[in-house]
């Protein structure tokens, strides 16, 4: 009855500190090191600034010291704690913890939040599971209140993810292919269709493992206004107007048509050979002969490399000159 409750021996101690994944070391009065559960400590180099106001004051300190590894720099979070016998201080116990990752992941946020609120286009970050995990100043503007919730529900305004209702889903997208895309979707809002573009690109950690996405949209639907009062103009032109991204004719008028008395598929193998003179963006001006049903006409041809919606493209304008 009289026996004591033994405590934890200092063998089963030894082995309880040397498994923790932090650094403990223990520094007698005179700053010498006693002990180190490190078989490498990094004490034996660092700053010990909390261990000088550990022994001066008996009470226990914190700092954190950066140095230089390789390219970049890691990052020490110390801590000292007081032992005192007899009311003295007779050793001080440190605890030191590699913080490098946690101060990266706080500069990256502040890094991405800086950048975001110097962009104007609505940016967000949307993980595997769809929610939306941080949008920038544009972004809140644009949502009128915090920017968190389903992707699908906060920036669509519907209950399910977009691809169940036919929509093309950029982090599915992103996620299958791990490369970026770019998408555009039609929302109904208050009675009127708004189309955004949206370009997704792959969010990654360090190990290269795919987290979500990053979002970039933009309200178009101005732009398409705007493009399909052209294309009325355009369309209704005495002259023949074609527009060529790459080898795919993506417009062209009727009078270009019926002009070349071509198909739209034989429209687009014209076009090719016309504008395969064009280079270093220079416009082509010159007249050609095209065979027709009404014989041999001259066309004046100009080709003029345009940019279309981020895109290179070539417009083709044909004049008819002459009959033979």
């Amino acid at each position: 009855p009289n026996q004591k409750t033994a405590g934890p021996n200092e063998g089963i101690l030894k082995k309880a500190i040397d498994s923790l994944d932090f650094e403990v070391n223990i520094y007698d009065t005179k700053q010498n090191l006693i002990y180190s559960n490190k078989k490498i400590p990094r004490a034996a180099s660092a700053e010990h600034q909390a261990l000088e106001e550990t022994l001066r004051t008996g009470k226990s300190a914190r700092t954190e010291n950066a140095y230089a590894e390789g390219c970049g720099e890691k990052v020490l979070d110390k801590t000292t704690y007081p032992y005192k016998e007899n009311g003295k201080v007779a050793a001080v116990i440190e605890f030191i913890k590699d913080s490098t990752e946690e101060k990266n992941a706080e500069k990256r946020k502040e890094f991405l939040e800086l950048l975001s609120k110097s962009v104007s286009e609505e940016v967000v970050m949307i993980d595997k599971d769809y929610n939306v995990n941080f949008c920038n100043g544009a972004g809140l503007v644009q949502r009128e209140g915090p920017c968190k919730g389903k992707c699908y529900k906060l920036l669509h305004g519907i209950s399910e993810p977009c691809w169940k209702r036919g929509q093309d889903c950029p982090l599915v997208r992103v996620m299958e292919s791990g490369k970026e895309c770019l998408v555009e979707h039609v929302h109904s809002e208050k009675g009127k269709n708004n189309i955004e573009s949206i370009k997704a690109y792959p969010m990654k950690d360090a190990k290269g493992n795919l987290l979500g996405i990053v979002e970039v949209l933009r309200n178009i639907s101005r732009q398409r206004e705007l493009e399909k009062k052209q294309a009325a103009i355009i369309g209704n032109a005495s002259e023949g107007i074609a527009i060529m991204e790459g080898n795919a004719l993506t417009f062209a008028n009727n009078r270009f048509l019926d002009m070349t008395e071509t198909t739209p598929e034989e429209a687009a193998q014209l076009c090719a050979r016309l504008i395969k003179d064009v280079k270093n963006g220079d416009v082509v001006n010159e007249t050609v002969q095209i065979d027709t049903s009404r014989g041999k006409i001259g066309i004046e041809v100009r080709i003029v490399p345009v940019p279309l919606l981020n895109k290179k493209a070539d417009l083709v304008y044909l004049i008819e000159k002459s009959k033979e």
